[in-house]
């Protein structure tokens, strides 16, 4: 009888040092959090969000135009040989810039000298099934002549992310220590693998945004996603870098065979037809000596330089575009 409360005990005892170190953990994550200032500013996008409405963003909030677009007010759009709507994720959004120096802006009043007029309709947390939704809502309301898709982060984090231990990842601080610890950080991996099945489906929903286009007799420009990430980082970058964003638990070089499917992809796409242009923002970014510099902390969204860097590649790249 003695045994059995000794064990009552120490099993009493041992859960609530659990619920002790699990409550501990996130207090100090409320106080510490680097991404405090990123999930303010998402709190205030979103509030200028409204799925229902067709341009979804409110053009009364300061970063909206008065064409649903992120953006200054529109000037002089008239005077631009040609005009193309950009889709897409945060990245197309601009996130990690304000809105008057983002890459499509820089490429309106900065660099593109007249040759091409973006509109931005970019949205944060969405995937490509998304944007070819809203773009068919979004056909009628302002004349254009192309289609910018930038888009494949948040499609490469439902690969990569793995449903069996996704809860436990995400509310257990305890779990994700012994995660990280005995299984990503020394090899043992549970989520290394893409997602065949999950993988396909972004494949024909990217095809089938392009075909949808086409068939408006709209001509179409595509965007590989760049990054830093190497195969090799230490711990504590990754926790900020790569988790701190993605919410991912898979190692490294997991994600860049991801990415690199991805963007093996887009280059084909653009490959097989010619009224599909490729900017190759990848292969660019491998020509900069500290491709970082241009990101905002992490693997995704670059910052006002690395806007400024995108808006030059796209140029770059979108001379050669549907020459005859």
């Amino acid at each position: 009888m003695n045994f059995v409360k000794l064990i009552f005990v120490n099993s009493s005892v041992f859960f609530l040092l659990i619920i002790s170190i699990e409550f501990s953990y996130y207090i100090y994550k409320f106080t510490t959090n680097n991404l405090f200032n990123n999930d303010n500013y998402l709190t205030k996008i979103k509030e200028c969000m409204d799925f229902s409405k067709v341009p979804i963003f409110d053009s009364r909030c300061k970063e909206i135009n008065s064409y649903g677009a992120r953006g200054i007010e529109v000037k002089n759009n008239y005077k631009y040989s040609k005009t193309a709507l950009a889709l897409g994720e945060s990245i197309s959004f601009g996130f990690g810039a304000n809105y008057d120096e983002t890459w499509t802006e820089n490429i309106n009043y900065k660099y593109g000298e007249k040759d091409l007029f973006l509109y931005n309709f970019g949205i944060p947390s969405t995937t490509i099934k998304h944007s070819k939704e809203y773009y068919s809502k979004l056909f009628d309301l302002i004349d254009h002549d192309y289609v910018v898709i930038f888009t494949g982060w948040n499609d490469l984090h439902s690969m990569l992310l793995s449903q069996k231990f996704k809860y436990f990842i995400k509310n257990s601080f305890l779990f994700r220590s012994f995660y990280d610890y005995f299984i990503r950080k020394n090899g043992i991996y549970l989520v290394e693998e893409i997602y065949q099945e999950k993988f396909s489906k972004f494949k024909n929903q990217y095809k089938n945004f392009i075909s949808y286009c086409l068939k408006k007799n709209k001509k179409v420009i595509v965007m590989t996603l760049p990054t830093y990430l190497k195969g090799e980082m230490n711990w504590n970058d990754y926790n900020q870098e790569i988790a701190g964003n993605l919410s991912t638990y898979a190692s490294p070089k997991t994600i860049i065979n991801g990415l690199n499917s991805i963007n093996r992809e887009i280059r084909l796409f653009a490959l097989k037809n010619k009224n599909v242009c490729l900017i190759d923002l990848a292969k660019e970014l491998n020509n900069q000596i500290n491709p970082k510099k241009l990101f905002i902390g992490e693997i995704v969204h670059l910052n006002v330089k690395g806007q400024d860097w995108l808006a030059k590649a796209f140029l770059k790249d979108y001379q050669n575009c549907f020459k005859e």
